[in-house]
């Protein structure tokens, strides 16, 4: 699989501050989708709450191929499941800050706000890539 573009939302444009040197990002997906991610995600700075940068440095300790329950976000950071699915669903860099990996605790839950659909087969697809068989 080869990246051809990213492309973000116009409305979240300011979000997504790159600091990093050109390719860097596209190094690290390159290694991701080969299937040998390299460990540490690309440093980068991304406008949210203060609860949402929480939930987010929680996604960037889940390990590769591993997942953790919105619930078990919710008990780390003394909150409700349901705060950290829309801190997830507000996660402007998806892959980057891997909010596929929360899951619900019966199903995979959803993903970039949808709970069918292409988006939810997207994130099946992440968590099998990182999972293989």
């Amino acid at each position: 699989m080869q990246i051809l573009k990213l492309e973000y939302d116009p409305q979240q444009k300011e979000c997504f501050q790159k600091l990093l040197p050109d390719g860097e990002i596209k190094s690290w997906l390159d290694s991701y989708f080969s299937g040998q991610p390299q460990q540490q995600v690309p440093a980068i700075k991304i406008k949210g709450t203060a609860f949402q940068q929480k939930v987010w440095e929680v996604m960037l300790k889940i390990p590769y191929g591993e997942t953790l329950s919105y619930g078990d976000v919710s008990n780390i950071l003394d909150s409700a499941p349901r705060a950290v699915g829309q801190a997830c669903k507000r996660n402007p860099v998806p892959i980057l800050i891997p909010c596929h990996r929360i899951v619900a605790k019966q199903s995979i839950g959803g993903y970039e706000g949808a709970t069918s659909g292409h988006r939810l087969d997207r994130k099946q697809w992440l968590l099998n890539h990182e999972t293989p068989q």
